[in-house]
């Protein structure tokens, strides 16, 4: 085998081989990119009785339990006493967001307040499963944002392969005529 064919061989081969590891990396992507934001697991509500030094103001009181690193929104009001009196607050005198914080919903401001409510939080098992997936998209993205230039510049490099191919095979054909070797696409 002559050494312009074998070098053609290598070329392609070393193009192929780039060219399957850029679609494997796109086939993760589409992968991680459809698994990663899917919630497989349930979240599991928590109670907490009588919490105190609450207030309910303009400005908002965070429930301790949306401080949490494991909390995942959807807190829900189930009481609300004046401390300092004793005396119960009706539930529709303050507000709480997703994110937990409790807001008056009237200009009245209570300094001392008891709050009992109800949170949502992620199991261990969702939190070590949404890091994995956090993880592995953001590699994946990484890569993701580069994978134009990648595909760019494989495109260039196989296309410059081709053109040698062909510039060889031509050069070979017409070189060969001439040294009365015969016909075209003797590479021997």
């Amino acid at each position: 085998m002559g050494t312009s064919q074998k070098s053609i061989k290598e070329f392609a081969l070393i193009g192929f081989v780039l060219l399957a590891v850029l679609f494997g990396m796109q086939i993760m992507t589409f992968i991680f990119g459809s698994l990663g934001g899917a919630d497989y697991l349930d979240d599991v509500t928590q109670s907490t009785v009588n919490e105190t030094g609450a207030y309910i103001n303009a400005t908002g009181y965070t429930l301790s339990q949306a401080s949490q690193s494991n909390y995942s929104g959807g807190a829900s009001i189930t009481a609300l006493w004046n401390s300092t009196n004793g005396t119960s607050i009706a539930l529709d005198k303050a507000t709480v967001t997703d994110a937990g914080v409790m807001t008056n919903a009237t200009a009245i401001v209570w300094g001392n307040v008891t709050v009992s409510y109800s949170t949502n939080h992620k199991t261990e098992a969702e939190m070590v499963s949404d890091s994995t997936a956090n993880d592995s998209l953001h590699a994946i993205g990484d890569y993701a944002g580069q994978s134009g230039t990648q595909f760019t510049t494989l495109g260039i490099a196989i296309t410059l392969i081709l053109l040698v191919a062909v510039f060889l095979f031509f050069w070979k054909s017409f070189m060969g005529k001439g040294k009365g070797e015969s016909g075209a696409g003797s590479f021997g």
